[in-house]
């Protein structure tokens, strides 16, 4: 009986294992099944971004981070994956700031690297460098020798005008790989700010030395030689690169800008005419070529060429200028009398009237009052309409003159010209002085009177 009961109770244990067994089984079974279809689900997400189906790819992966956020225990891989795909879908689809949304928690829970680069890449596109910044400067903490990660950090400094900070990994970056012509020339840029001018040469030298074909680093470089006044340094590294790139129209009108600095007019001519068939159609393009050639007395040629300009700029004096000239040459007088007064109307209308009246202001300072009044004079022969400058010379013949009547009609002149309103500072001191002055002006008159009497 007793070996029955134990055979009864083998029996009972193994039997129980064995469905227990079987159930972890079917559990374990399931649960594979499960992680299948979601590496199913994610393969034919991936499909969609892949064929650039980004709006399908973002429902699926949202659907699927929004499900693993809510299990008890976070799979991070898994989060990370779908995270980092439904990031990307947002991105190509310009949406930064829900990419951000995505990107930013499941860095946070993570820390992968591949979040914090396309984390990095939302934060510029939003134009928030900084936060770029401290995401590049974890990753370079984390692998110093990841050379796209100094990189970035390197532009962003420049961003952030870190010159000191830019120019640290353009060096290491160079020391690695001296070849690369973008960044020397990026390093020249950052010298030149950290006032290192032979440094910035150097460096410009070296990278159209290995970058020739680069307009942009041939312009910085021509520039640099020009402002030393190597002028002819300068046309060479223009020339070396037009080899490369003729079709840059950048390029032929510093051309022509370095051929007529050296007085070569007809190498002039001709660049800024390539300039012009290159594409830039631009006022400034007709007028200097126009100008060479009113200075190689082709006076008809120059007078196309500079109508053009102005068509394009009707604000030059300087076209009105050598308008005026060439259609004098050409016995068009009258013509060329109308564009010099035009001329004259344009500059008077710029900054040149201001000039005159700070300088008035500048001589009356320094007691230098015959000057003062010819300033002043020269600025109202400049704008006669110009109220303001009423007001300053009855001020100043107020000020320096014991016989107000000169003053006097500057205040009269300056309140029937302004259009200033009546509560006006200037005005409102023009009429007081007018008042203040009438006693004064009687006794004056009256004196006057009695002197011819006698």
């Amino acid at each position: 009986m007793r070996v029955q009961k134990c055979v009864a109770s083998f029996a009972y244990i193994t039997l129980f294992m064995l469905i227990n067994a079987l159930s972890i089984y079917g559990q374990s079974d399931q649960g594979q099944a499960a992680q299948a279809a979601t590496e199913a689900r994610y393969e034919e997400s991936r499909d969609h971004f892949t064929h650039g189906e980004y709006a399908e790819a973002i429902q699926a992966a949202e659907a699927a981070v929004q499900a693993l956020k809510k299990e008890p225990v976070a799979d991070t891989t898994r989060y990370v994956k779908w995270a980092h795909l439904l990031g990307r879908s947002q991105q190509r689809l310009g949406s930064h700031p829900a990419a951000i949304s995505v990107l930013e928690p499941a860095y946070k829970v993570s820390r992968a690297a591949s979040l914090a680069r396309l984390l990095s890449e939302s934060f510029m596109q939003q134009a928030r460098y900084e936060k770029a910044r401290s995401l590049y400067r974890e990753l370079h903490r984390a692998d110093s020798t990841d050379r796209n990660v100094r990189i970035q950090l390197a532009r962003l400094a420049m961003q952030g005008r870190d010159w000191f900070e830019a120019a640290h990994h353009f060096e290491a970056l160079l020391r690695a790989d001296s070849t690369n012509g973008e960044w020397h020339a990026h390093l020249a840029r950052c010298h030149e700010a950290m006032s290192k001018p032979e440094s910035a040469l150097e460096h410009l030298r070296s990278a159209h030395r290995l970058r020739p074909q680069d307009a942009s680093i041939a312009l910085q470089l021509s520039s640099r030689l020009r402002s030393l006044g190597a002028l002819q340094d300068a046309v060479d590294v223009i020339d070396r690169t037009l080899d490369e790139t003729p079709a840059d129209a950048r390029l032929w009108r510093r051309r022509a800008d370095l051929s007529f600095a050296q007085s070569s007019l007809h190498t002039a001519e001709t660049a800024y005419q390539q300039t012009l068939a290159y594409g830039d159609s631009s006022a400034t393009v007709y007028r200097r070529l126009g100008i060479v050639q009113a200075g190689q007395a082709r006076h008809a040629d120059a007078l196309e060429n500079l109508n053009a300009a102005l068509q394009r700029d009707s604000t030059s004096a300087r076209t009105r200028l050598y308008l005026g000239i060439s259609y004098r040459h050409l016995d068009s007088l009258d013509q060329s009398a109308r564009v010099l007064r035009e001329a004259i109307a344009v500059v008077a209308d710029g900054p040149i009237t201001n000039v005159y009246m700070e300088l008035a202001q500048t001589e009356n300072a320094r007691d230098r009052l015959p000057a003062s009044l010819d300033a002043y004079r020269m600025a109202k022969r400049l704008q006669p309409d110009r109220s303001e400058i009423l007001f300053r010379l009855a001020q100043l013949y107020d000020e320096n003159y014991l016989d107000k009547s000169t003053a006097a009609r500057y205040y009269r002149h300056f309140l029937s010209a302004t259009t200033l309103p009546p509560t006006d500072t200037l005005v409102v001191y023009a009429q007081d002085r007018l008042d203040a002055l009438v006693p004064i002006l009687h006794m004056q008159s009256g004196r006057k009177a009695d002197s011819s009497g006698r």
